[in-house]
């Protein structure tokens, strides 16, 4: 009899071990799912007479191709006093709850690797949303918060990013900088982000080298036809970089000058 007592209550504790722990999250939240668009004046500078950066936008940027797959996001209730931050995945459908109220949103979509020079954009999030019992999910608008930087391919034969000075900053140059621009349909581009870099001094040492080939006219016996590699460098420090606008430099005998810009509509 014993025995069959001391079975029955090791089963009974196996069972009690196996369920799942008890739910903590306050009945009255709401569990939503998180999302992201571009207003529709997502970019504000146009090359005259050449819809550059309208074609990279619609190609690469409004389909998400070239922007961040992480976020951290703040919410900070205006009724309820409730403040809380999220952390996450775009496109992993994580579900996050908070009490019905009205939300002042703020936060950050950065790369995970070379978040001063690099391959995909940098985004920030100001906006207000409601919360109520009945919403499934918010969609934030999103800002760019870096500039673009495009380079006509036009006999380029390659690019690459250099410090002129010792490099402080507190993410090392080769995990901050990509060494090189990104080839992509006519253009090289990066998307840079000095302002990460506000209060160090190396804002100011990265420069841009670009590549192109060029025929040599004078020609030698052996080859009258030549090419020769001149080498042409972009001081980033020489022009001021406003997030949410694109800068095209387009060739011009083997020199690369920034395009002349006009305000305009995406």
């Amino acid at each position: 009899m014993k025995t069959l007592i001391l079975l029955s209550l090791i089963i009974t504790l196996c069972i009690s071990c196996t369920k799942e722990p008890i739910e903590t999250t306050n009945p009255g939240n709401v569990k939503i799912s998180i999302d992201y668009t571009f207003p529709t004046n997502s970019g504000s500078m146009v090359t005259k007479s050449n819809p550059i950066y309208l074609d990279f936008y619609t190609k690469y940027i409004a389909s998400k191709l070239l922007t961040p797959k992480t976020y951290s996001i703040t919410f900070g209730g205006l009724n309820k006093n409730v403040v809380g931050r999220v952390r996450g995945v775009w496109g992993a459908k994580q579900l996050v709850a908070f009490p019905p109220d009205r939300y002042v949103i703020s936060g950050t979509s950065w790369p995970t690797k070379y978040n001063i020079c690099g391959d995909t954009c940098s985004l920030k999030f100001c906006d207000t949303i409601d919360i109520t019992q009945l919403t499934t999910n918010i969609t934030l608008k999103a800002y760019y918060d870096c500039s673009l930087i495009l380079v006509d391919t036009t006999n380029v034969k390659n690019t690459n990013y250099v410090i002129s000075k010792a490099w402080n900053y507190i993410v090392p140059f080769v995990d901050a900088v990509k060494s090189t621009m990104m080839k992509i349909d006519n253009f090289y581009y990066t998307f840079y982000n000095g302002d990460a870099m506000e209060g160090c001094s190396p804002k100011n040492n990265i420069n841009l080298n670009v590549y192109s080939r060029q025929i040599d006219q004078i020609g030698t016996p052996y080859d009258p036809t030549a090419i020769i590699f001149k080498a042409t460098t972009i001081l980033l420090w020489f022009y001021t970089w406003e997030a949410g606008k694109y800068y095209y430099f387009g060739d011009s005998n083997g020199s690369y000058n920034l395009q002349p810009m006009t305000n305009g509509e995406q």
